[in-house]
């Protein structure tokens, strides 16, 4: 875990895990004043990851939660409210298929709001929080099997799947809506926005939004078909999460592009073509502007 200054004057680490404290933090920080909250996938007295806090000065490091075996491993970005952390957990559970949980920033008062069952499987990703409402996808499962959206209360009631991505045809992935939603929505007023790394029309993956009361869902752009020499495309494949900016998606895709290494991608409503954004970007990533 490390800090930089924006001017790129200085780098200073923070913490170095060793296996006893935790081991491959894999998720983003949530900062809270000068406390940085985060989570390791490995490590810890269970060798199953923590969740953990540490001043932006590095001291008082602290280990709130150490997960087992039967909790599962935090997979995604921690997401506060109050004196409250919410998370979710790869697999573990009743079943064996992934949790969200909360825990208090002083490491009390560890609840699983949510064991994932047949209703959902695998959340790798962090949670969206509207009021009392935690919004998040799973990975896998539902009635598609390849995945949800879903809703559930900060008091663990109320679960729903907001919607079941659709099945897909082997070996291509091929679908109407997206397989395998695996990165944290977006919130706009009442539509949330996010991304499929695989399915589609051509099986790399969606931009999608949906309304927070499940209705409306709307596959917003598939990507293209890589090139089976080359596995390059226009586009990208496999996209990773967007974030918001005025009425414009941006985000990244993990392969694709011309020389199928990946791309940064900007969503403009209401566009109607695909033509670069910045010029000037050198290859591999590249930058271009999706139909709305």
């Amino acid at each position: 875990m490390f800090k930089i200054n924006t001017l790129f004057a200085s780098f200073t680490t923070l913490h170095s895990f060793t296996g006893s404290d935790g081991a491959y933090p894999n998720s983003g920080l949530t900062l809270s004043g000068s406390v940085l909250y985060g989570t390791t996938s490995y490590g810890g007295s269970n060798y199953d990851g923590t969740v953990f806090k540490v001043n932006t000065d590095g001291t008082s490091y602290t280990v709130l939660k150490d997960f087992a075996y039967s909790d599962g491993s935090p997979s995604g970005t921690l997401t506060l409210s109050g004196s409250a952390l919410y998370g979710t957990t790869a697999y573990g559970g009743n079943s064996s298929l992934g949790t969200v949980f909360q825990v208090n920033t002083d490491g009390t008062d560890y609840t699983v709001l949510k064991h994932f069952a047949s209703d959902g499987s695998y959340p790798y990703a962090g949670l969206t929080l509207s009021g009392t409402v935690l919004y998040g996808t799973t990975g896998g499962g539902g009635s598609g099997g390849n995945g949800t959206v879903f809703a559930v209360n900060t008091d663990g009631t109320g679960f729903l799947n907001l919607h079941n991505f659709t099945a897909s045809a082997y070996p291509y992935y091929t679908n109407s809506d997206g397989v395998a939603p695996e990165a944290k929505l977006i919130l706009s007023g009442n539509t949330l926005y996010g991304t499929a790394a695989y399915g589609g029309s051509s099986g790399n993956g969606t931009l999608f939004a949906i309304k927070t009361n499940g209705t409306g869902f709307t596959t917003l752009y598939s990507f293209q078909a890589l090139d089976t020499n080359t596995f390059a495309n226009s586009d990208g494949s496999s996209p990773r999460g967007v974030v918001l900016s005025g009425n414009t998606l941006c985000g990244t895709a993990a392969y694709g592009g011309s020389s199928g290494d990946g791309t940064v991608f900007a969503s403009i409503p209401m566009a109607r073509d695909l033509r670069p954004c910045i010029a000037l970007l050198a290859s591999p990533t590249e930058v271009f502007r999706l139909p709305g």
